[in-house]
């Protein structure tokens, strides 16, 4: 933990616990970062509540966690570049209005995901950000399902990735 703008960053995570919930406040301090790969590759983590003074979902946070559903809170803006990365459980998210900017990579590899709503207040994606979905059955973009042509067109062949 470090302090960030008169405020409580947590840097890392180090615990082994399926389910886990970050505290609004550290020592009196806000918390109001958690930094980049805070949580990666932690797979047991199944579950995980974050409180709303955080604004952001950092790059690389969950790479590679057992995470099976996530809601992102209302007051996050950002989703970070490669923020649920191999996120292979990952069967379901719920991104809010709040979010203007989806990063790069961002749902890479999380081969269970069924659905993605991106709503209309996100304005910047990045088209490898489903990349290797293979379970991937729909996608919204304020409120309107894509055609399987607007998907190829946007995000090209998302499914062709291989594993090894």
């Amino acid at each position: 933990m470090g302090n960030f703008e008169c405020g409580a960053v947590i840097e890392k995570y180090t615990g082994s616990d399926s389910v886990v919930e970050i505290p609004a406040e550290i020592n009196g301090l806000p918390v109001t970062k958690i930094g980049a790969g805070a949580f990666d590759s932690c797979a047991k983590l199944t579950k995980i509540r974050i409180p709303d003074s955080i604004t952001a979902i950092s790059d690389g946070l969950f790479n590679a966690c057992g995470i099976k559903k996530f809601r992102i809170s209302d007051s996050v803006t950002e989703i970070g570049e490669y923020a649920f990365s191999w996120c292979e459980s990952l069967t379901e998210i719920h991104i809010p209005d709040s979010v203007r900017k989806i990063g790069k990579w961002a749902f890479v590899g999380c081969k269970n995901l069924r659905e993605l709503r991106i709503p209309g207040s996100v304005t910047e994606i990045d088209k490898n950000l489903i990349y290797g979905c293979f379970a991937l059955e729909s996608i919204y973009i304020d409120g309107v399902k894509l055609s399987d042509a607007d998907i190829q067109r946007i995000f090209g062949d998302f499914r062709s990735m291989t594993y090894i």
